[in-house]
């Protein structure tokens, strides 16, 4: 099981009705909550506009938090994929906007085994109320991915 937001990443090892969660890695993105300033190697060039006396960026906005965090996504997949069993089932739980780069980043074979994806963010929740949560949530797989769909 996957349980990610875009800073951080904990992969748990679950039994099938969710009673114990183990946690077996943390991976974390310091550049999501770096400001996108001290993530660029150059300041931006800018002019002087003379109707209104200010100095205006000449620089396009930058992509840089957006590909670090596709780095991230290809880093916690192959994480994923890594700790995960072979005959291991995969529930993924993630911010939305990281949850779509999460499931496109993961192997064919780790693809497949995919159970079940929630949209949330409960990366920073309690060991017993992430496992509350998920049992809820992730209660009947079917179930959970027809409320996710819409």
């Amino acid at each position: 099981m996957v349980v990610a937001d875009l800073s951080e990443a904990r992969i748990y090892s679950a039994n099938a009705d969710l009673s114990t969660l183990k946690l077996l890695a943390t991976v974390r993105n310091p550049a999501a909550r770096t400001p996108e300033r001290n993530l660029l190697t150059g300041r931006g060039g800018s002019k002087y506009n003379r109707a209104g006396g200010l100095y205006q960026a000449l620089a396009p906005p930058s992509r840089v938090h957006r590909e670090r965090s596709e780095q991230f996504a290809k880093a916690v997949a192959a994480i994923a994929g890594r700790d995960c069993a072979s005959t291991e089932q995969l529930a993924l739980v993630a911010s939305p906007r990281l949850l779509g780069s999460i499931r496109l980043a993961l192997p064919g074979g780790v693809r497949a085994r995919l159970r079940s994806t929630v949209a949330r963010d409960v990366t920073h929740e309690s060991a017993a109320r992430l496992r509350v949560r998920l049992q809820r949530e992730l209660g009947s797989a079917p179930e959970a991915r027809q409320s996710q769909r819409r």
